[in-house]
């Protein structure tokens, strides 16, 4: 994730200044991708590209450091995840050369 020198502060998504000092102060810091369900929906009709994969689960993920990104919380049932339940990051395959951030709940 992008930090802030000044500010001491991860932000996401990445942008070419700090949103905290509006300056060049940010760098590139390795994260261990804890966090936890911050929000999530079931989904159940799919667009193309995941259709066949129905239903499964869009969720606002608050990882550790304060920052929060959307993703799927994959491996588990709808009636698994809960608000507040812990996660850890994981990849999907997209293709043959790309990985997608998505999570899985903690045991």
């Amino acid at each position: 994730l992008q930090y802030c020198t000044v500010a001491q502060k991860f932000q996401h998504y990445p942008r070419p200044v700090s949103i905290y000092t509006g300056r060049k102060t940010i760098e590139w810091r390795t994260v261990a991708g804890a966090g936890q369900v911050y929000a999530f929906t079931v989904t159940h009709r799919a667009p193309p590209a995941f259709r066949g994969c129905e239903p499964y689960i869009v969720a606002t993920i608050e990882l550790d450091e304060k920052v929060r990104l959307m993703s799927n919380v994959v491996e588990c049932g709808p009636d698994d995840v809960r608000v507040g339940a812990r996660v850890r990051l994981a990849w999907a395959p997209v293709g043959g050369w790309f990985n997608f951030p998505v999570f899985e709940l903690c045991a």
